[in-house]
């Protein structure tokens, strides 16, 4: 009994030595544990930088496809290059009015502008026109299609030029400028962009997203209406690149007033082309520089010389079937509101005929030629005045010559 008692104690002894020599120590377990944690943690946290990156360039690329899609320092155009100057308001042609309080056109006009230098890097003349159009991506982005400003709120003048309402041309998909350059030949423009002090409180908090937009133009067409029905007196009609407004139209002929005066004479813009319109030849103007003035010679020889080249130009640029050129008389500038008895044109509602200081055809003396001024002053002047007036030509098409 007492034998088998102790057989029992012993084996009992074995299973438990067995089962301690079998186990594993603690610290090893601790050890094995630490490693898996530790390669777990650095797992995670790699996985979360690696998604964190991931986010941040996505959003990155999302705002940079927004916002730098349209707007890059240099664009191309056809043969066109245009470059934008950016700074740290402007994102080159990007245009936002967010946040900004309506102000007048003296206060708009001295705001910072939209810079850009358009260049002409081919071999042959090329037309362009430049547009102020919404700027889908970022109306979308933003998230504001119910919240945007009327076009009819908001003011725009072109390199210090008279401002007018964007809603003015949106029956010319809001072209706000139209040009021309020879091959190799460049131009700078200047835009400014603001809210009109006529808009009520109701515009505070509104948004405007739109982008400066320039599209290549063919140079070899007939004319275009562009504005009204190219029936009535101040309607806007474009033959190739040369802009100009109706004074008269019997139905078949159409009497226009060219917008520019012609760039010609010895002050001549050197960046622009000659002998055709230009933007800044606008003879002596209050504010800007003058340019492309001439004297008026006593034969008239000089002045027949530049509206006969321009004559040339029309019809082989533009495709005109029988195009004449000649500049404003006293009558026609009497049709359109101008008063010789008291030496005036600004009381006339047809403010574009002042918009430049320009020769007309008629003579007050032997000494004297009429001129109309950008002041709005209408009368005699002297020949020799080689400082003030330029070519601004009255062209005559027909019904044809429309498309």
């Amino acid at each position: 009994m007492g034998r088998r008692s102790q057989t029992i104690r012993n084996k009992r002894k074995i299973k438990v030595d067995d089962y301690c020599n079998n186990s594993i120590d603690t610290s090893e377990i601790n050890k094995y544990l630490s490693k898996g944690l530790s390669r777990e943690i650095k797992f995670t946290i790699i996985s979360i930088f690696v998604v964190t990156i991931v986010m941040i360039s996505s959003a990155y690329a999302i705002f940079s496809s927004i916002q730098k899609a349209d707007e890059a320092n240099t664009l191309t155009v056809g043969t066109l290059n245009v470059e934008f100057s950016t700074d740290s308001k402007e994102l080159g042609n990007i245009i936002k009015l967010n946040g900004a309080y309506p102000e007048s056109d003296e206060d708009g006009i001295k705001e910072k502008p939209y810079e850009f230098k358009i260049t002409n890097s081919g071999n042959v003349d090329a037309g362009y026109k430049i547009k102020i159009v919404d700027d889908n991506d970022m109306i979308e982005a933003d998230n504001c299609s119910d919240n945007l400003l009327d076009k009819g709120e908001i003011r725009v003048s072109v390199d210090g030029k008279p401002p007018f309402t964007l809603s003015d041309v949106a029956s010319t998909e809001y072209i706000v400028e139209t040009g021309y350059l020879s091959a190799g030949k460049s131009k700078e423009y200047s835009i400014r962009v603001w809210i009109s002090d006529a808009s009520g409180n109701e515009v505070l908090g509104k948004h405007y997203h739109g982008k400066i937009l320039i599209e290549a133009q063919n140079t070899s067409t007939l004319c275009n209406v562009i504005s009204g029905n190219g029936a009535s007196i101040g309607d806007e009609i474009v033959c190739g690149t040369e802009r100009f407004n109706v004074i008269s139209n019997d139905g078949y002929n159409i009497n226009m007033l060219a917008k520019y005066n012609l760039n010609v004479g010895d002050s001549k813009i050197s960046a622009g082309s000659d002998g055709i319109q230009d933007k800044d030849a606008l003879g002596k103007k209050e504010n800007m520089l003058t340019y492309a003035t001439v004297e008026y010679s006593a034969d008239s020889s000089n002045i027949n010389e530049y509206l006969e080249n321009y004559k040339n130009y029309l019809t082989e640029k533009s495709k005109l079937n029988s195009v004449t050129v000649n500049l404003l008389t006293i009558e026609q500038a009497n049709s359109l509101g101008c008063d010789t008895a008291s030496s005036t044109c600004a009381s006339s509602q047809n403010k574009f005929i002042f918009d430049t200081s320009y020769w007309l055809a008629s003579t007050g003396d032997n000494n004297n030629i009429y001129t109309i001024s950008s002041d709005g002053s209408y009368g005699p002047t002297a020949y020799s005045n080689h400082i003030d007036y330029g070519v601004r030509p009255v062209v005559t098409i027909t019904k044809e010559d429309l498309n």
